[in-house]
């Protein structure tokens, strides 16, 4: 099979298994061993033997590692967040920092997320 079939083939199969909800998983320590597994699969898309760097695979292939893809994807949804084009339950979980005392602070400038509060409950 060539090459650019064996990317189209990973990015309809392998990509969106790994993409499936990895803005919530995406910053546990299983990470690591779904970023090996992709190193893997790229290896034997180009048919490279088990010690080949990745990175120029990476980049060849024009393909992300999956923690840049959760960066990336979290990003989009913080920004899509923000000025409203994602439902309202989601919105609702994004706050910009507000000033405590109702003045302007350099905080509140610079359009800060706030950190909510929670409980265990």
């Amino acid at each position: 099979m060539p090459v650019k079939i064996r990317i189209i083939y990973y990015k309809v199969f392998f990509q969106p298994t790994i993409d499936y909800c990895n803005i919530v998983w995406g910053q546990s320590t299983h990470i690591t061993r779904i970023l090996k597994l992709q190193k893997l699969v790229l290896r034997l898309i180009y048919d490279k033997p088990r010690d080949t760097p990745s990175c120029p695979l990476f980049k060849e292939s024009w393909l992300l590692p999956i923690n840049y893809r959760v960066e990336y994807r979290i990003t989009v949804m913080t920004y899509k967040a923000i000025n409203g084009l994602v439902p309202d339950y989601i919105g609702k979980m994004f706050h910009l920092l507000k000033s405590v005392s109702g003045r302007v602070t350099r905080n509140t400038l610079k359009n800060n997320l706030s950190i909510p509060n929670y409980t265990l409950n």
